[in-house]
């Protein structure tokens, strides 16, 4: 039976063969500053929070790392993805600046505790190469040049060079120097050892409901205290809440106007030892690959080629892994074969940078959200910046990165990802995948109509059918079957749910509902193969 996957599907990263320690999951009662997530973001506040004299408690609801965090490709770049030239547009060129400045700082502490922590994570130091796709090169290289001239004046290390030392013609490339490439869950581990030295106290198995303030105490020096809900246990009460989920629980509707959701895709290759230099590559086009070179098991490299990213739940095909190996073999003959497949959740602002600090709906809540393909260094900016927000004082950094800053300047890109957050709804009234649960194979499922609804079928590998309502926990939008993850996708706003309902990604905070809730009338069975059983999903 598939058990519940915790960390956001059931393809396993080159990463997750890392063991991460496992705490008590029993939910404290009142803490001074509650963290929630217990990745990059959230255990480097922690880590910050603590140094800087808090006493600081973690929950998560799965294990360290067992989320966003061990599903990168695990780049550290100050080369963003979204492109200087425009940063500098829609934030100026000091905007440019700090976007460089804050990225860079981020490699710079994730080696600093590399060395002083004597974390064993393969951190070094590579180049970056932004070259134009193969095959389909523009003669004019106008956004190479764009980007030369915006990133140097942004203060990066940067210069056109004849091209990316890949094993086919890319022609020019811009090179960055100072980015850096390391094991995203040893340094993880790492982390969170240094965490508990520090006294932060850490509880894994914890889900967290909601955020909202706490009627039961009065308002105190530092304003209103805030309660937690969690799932089973009583509310945590805290003065201080981080978010970091890579959503906004504080929120179930502002942010997710600002961001939007997306899944991208990842095959690793063996590949012989030397064919391609450590470094970090990436295509301006916009079919956009990234590639890079990890250390192997056997003595030989692992070459990671990510992209074919897409919203979540608008496209489900499962052709995106074909589509990389294809290309990848096409170019870079040798490869072997594939040692690891899987995908990842990104979080993408509408004008490019993450959203870290104050939350613009609750007093005394923190976030750190729309990870924009750079989470790792997004995730350590957050643990530099809100710490420093907490103590009352101002952050270099913040007019860029503020959850609450104005949007305007990217209204092109708000039009169109909104229309792609609305036109899911007509999924309403659309027909379901398929008319009758007999028509599931065993590990997948299917929309089912229901007179006016949706239900979505889960048929288990011992042919059990688990019915659930179609509606997403958020804001009803119809989720659809992720056949790669084995998950339920919602295409409005980006929560996800394991098989079962189980919810693993938000904005959503609850788990799917019953097909049967109370008042409604019970779905008819359709014929069952031979061996197969039928059950109502309870509410779970």
């Amino acid at each position: 039976m598939l058990s519940t996957p915790k960390d956001g599907g059931v393809t396993t990263s080159l990463w997750m063969d890392t063991q991460t320690p496992v705490f008590p999951g029993t939910a404290p009662g009142e803490v001074d500053v509650l963290v929630i997530g217990a990745g990059i973001a959230g255990l480097t506040c922690a880590v910050e929070l603590a140094r800087a004299g808090r006493q600081v408690t973690v929950i998560d609801d799965g294990p360290i790392g067992g989320g966003e965090t061990g599903r990168t490709s695990a780049h550290l770049t100050s080369a963003v993805d979204d492109r200087y030239y425009e940063i500098a547009s829609r934030f100026g060129a000091d905007g440019a600046k700090i976007v460089a400045e804050s990225h860079a700082a981020a490699i710079d502490y994730i080696e600093r505790m590399v060395k002083e922590r004597a974390i064993e994570c393969d951190f070094q130091r590579v180049d970056g190469y932004l070259f134009e796709p193969p095959g389909d090169r523009p003669r004019t290289h106008e956004e190479l040049e764009k980007e030369l001239v915006a990133a140097t004046d942004a203060g990066l290390s940067c210069e056109l060079v004849e091209s990316a030392p890949l094993p086919f013609a890319t022609g020019p490339a811009l090179k960055f120097a100072a980015q850096a490439e390391f094991h995203p869950l040893k340094y993880l581990r790492g982390l969170a050892d240094y965490a508990c030295e520090l006294g932060v106290v850490i509880h894994t198995g914890v889900h967290a409901e909601a955020i909202e303030p706490d009627p039961t105490h009065e308002e105190g020096a530092l304003g209103k205290p805030l309660r937690v809900l969690v799932t089973g246990s009583e509310p945590i009460r805290a003065s201080i809440v981080v978010d970091a989920t890579n959503g906004d629980m504080s929120s179930s509707f502002k942010m997710w106007l600002q961001q939007a959701a997306y899944r991208s895709y990842v095959v690793a290759f063996a590949i012989p030892l030397g064919t391609i230099p450590h470094a970090l590559y990436w295509e301006t086009g916009d079919a956009y690959r990234y590639i890079r070179v990890a250390r192997g098991e056997d003595g030989g490299d692992v070459l990671i080629v990510g992209g074919e990213d897409h919203r979540v739940g608008q496209s489900h095909s499962g052709t995106q892994f074909e589509a990389l190996e294809q290309w990848t073999r096409e170019y870079i003959p040798a490869v072997g074969r594939v040692v690891a497949t899987w995908s990842g959740q990104i979080m993408e602002p509408v004008d490019g940078p993450a959203h870290i600090g104050k939350s613009p709906t609750m007093e005394n809540v923190y976030l750190c959200t729309g990870d924009s393909g750079e989470g790792l260094t997004h995730g350590t900016i957050a643990g530099l910046m809100i710490p420093q927000l907490v103590a009352g004082n101002s952050s270099a950094w913040e007019r860029v990165y503020d959850p609450n800053r104005n949007h305007a300047h990217a209204a092109g890109k708000y039009l169109s990802e909104a229309g792609k957050t609305v036109a899911p709804y007509l999924d309403w009234i659309r027909g379901g995948d398929v008319q009758s649960i007999d028509e599931i194979p065993r590990g997948q499922g299917a929309l089912l109509r229901r007179g006016l609804g949706i239900v979505a079928a889960y048929r288990d590998d011992a042919g059990e059918c688990h019915l659930m309502s179609a509606a997403c926990p958020h804001m009803k939008g119809v989720v659809q079957w992720n056949g790669v993850e084995k998950t339920w996708d919602c295409p409005c706003h980006g929560s996800r749910f394991d098989a079962y309902g189980t919810v693993l990604n938000g904005p959503a905070v609850t788990n799917m509902t019953s097909a049967e809730a109370p008042g409604e009338a019970p779905v008819a069975t359709p014929a069952l193969q031979a061996g197969d059983s039928f059950v109502a999903r309870p509410g779970v």
